[in-house]
Parts: structure tokens; sequence; C-alpha cells
């Protein structure tokens, strides 16, 4: 039962970050599908929607104009 609800709480932990994640990324950047339609597989099927997500529609880090979104106060220059 204990393994049961921490499964829960991981599985509810993702899908929060990645309605988050979709919610900020801009929509040139998604990959593969257009970002409303990740919005309803994510939202429709949390734990196959993020993980599709993460896997074919988020952003890939180091490619041009993707998945890099920290913004610095302090610039240097």
């Amino acid at each position: 039962l204990k393994l049961e609800g921490l499964f829960g709480l991981v599985v509810l932990a993702l899908w929060i970050f990645c309605v988050i994640d979709l919610i900020q990324t801009r929509e040139g950047e998604v990959r593969s599908l257009p970002k409303i339609a990740w919005v309803f597989i994510v939202l429709l099927f949390p734990l196959v929607g993020s993980i599709a997500w993460l896997a074919a529609g988020r952003p890939q880090v180091g490619t041009p104009g993707g998945g890099s979104r920290v913004i610095s106060r302090y610039s240097r220059g």
C-alpha cells in the first residue's frame, strides 16, 4: 500500500512538472506535435503523456533556440 502511494506521488510530481514545463515552453520550441496537442495528451494521460512530452516534445537542451531558459539578473560585459 505504501509503495502504491509513493508511486502515485511520483506520477503526480512528474505530471505537475510536465504541465508547468509545457506551459512555459514557446510554441516554436515544441517538437513533434503542436503545443495544444501536447497539452491535451499530458492532461488526458498523465503518466504516458508526461513521459512522451519529456521524450518527444520537450525542446532538446543544447540545440539552437531550444531548452535554455535560464536568465541571469547579472550580466557581464
